[in-house]
């Protein structure tokens, strides 16, 4: 089935999601910044007076009210793990939803995901790895830049080396989303652990680095788009800004992200399509 089709006839779950992501967003901001919400309850510009004069107020803060600031910091901690439990879910729902069969109930397909919470915490480790190896290429290339191109003198050998620390952790941090995103795919499809998904994903790129590369690319470049974009229009903290430009600011950071959770139910679709096909040569678990 076209990943499009499949996305229309399976939007309502794709629109609760996105839903459920925006409203464990909220809950999390509200739960943590409550003792400073209190701490601050009869200032005049309540929240906004932490940003304000080179943010003075956070050494009042701390000075008059450090019980706020270790509630903050325990709640936030609590918060990080809740959304890490709860982002399995979500990250195990996608790959759910396109790899059941189309009459399969949203209920059944969170049930599994909920059972599903810790290959995906495991997969999301073991992709780490990507990450690490993006952030050591990057340290190594701008060595190597500072060492050669300075010592060259040459700007077409200073570009190269700028251009290879960018590129080189870009490719890694790719593949490490990508291999990371065909093997939530496999695993809710196949019911293997995380180490078989991880190896059926590398082996599904390396049978098409190129291909899945480049299939990956558009959808990965408009996710990461429609996450970072909106960043750039939002008001400074502190700002003055009227109520209707925060309400509008917010309505287009919600909409950026339910259209981002559009992409992605698009590259789980493709995927689950492309899983489909190669699952009868996979045979490892």
């Amino acid at each position: 089935m076209n990943p499009l089709e499949h996305v229309r006839r399976r939007w309502a779950p794709v629109a609760t999601l996105a839903a459920a992501e925006i409203a464990l967003a909220w809950g999390i901001a509200f739960v943590a910044t409550a003792p400073l919400r209190r701490a601050l309850a009869s200032h005049p510009r309540g929240l906004d007076a932490l940003f304000e004069s080179q943010g003075r107020a956070w050494l009042d803060v701390a000075r008059l009210h450090s019980h706020a600031l270790v509630a903050v910091g325990l709640r936030v901690g609590l918060a990080v793990a809740a959304y890490a439990l709860v982002s399995s879910v979500f990250a195990a729902f996608l790959p759910a939803l396109f790899a059941s069969p189309p009459a399969t109930r949203s209920t059944t397909i969170l049930a599994a995901s909920v059972r599903r919470i810790p290959t995906m915490l495991a997969i999301a480790a073991l992709s780490g790895v990507g990450y690490v190896l993006a952030g050591l290429s990057w340290w190594m290339s701008h060595a190597a830049h500072e060492r050669r191109a300075h010592a060259a003198d040459d700007p077409r050998v200073e570009a190269f080396w700028i251009a290879a620390a960018l590129v080189v952790p870009a490719v890694c941090v790719a593949l490490a989303l990508l291999v990371a995103d065909i093997a939530r795919v496999h695993a809710m499809r196949s019911g293997v652990g995380s180490l078989g998904s991880m190896r059926r994903a590398f082996s599904s790129v390396r049978r098409a680095p190129l291909r899945t590369l480049g299939a990956f690319v558009p959808f990965g470049c408009a996710a990461a788009a429609l996450a970072v974009g909106p960043l750039v229009i939002f008001p400074p903290p502190g700002q003055l800004v009227s109520g209707a430009v925060l309400a509008g600011v917010i309505a287009l950071h919600h909409g950026t992200h339910v259209a981002r959770v559009a992409v992605r139910a698009l590259w789980f679709a493709h995927l689950a399509g492309r899983v489909a096909i190669e699952l009868p040569d996979a045979s490892e678990s």
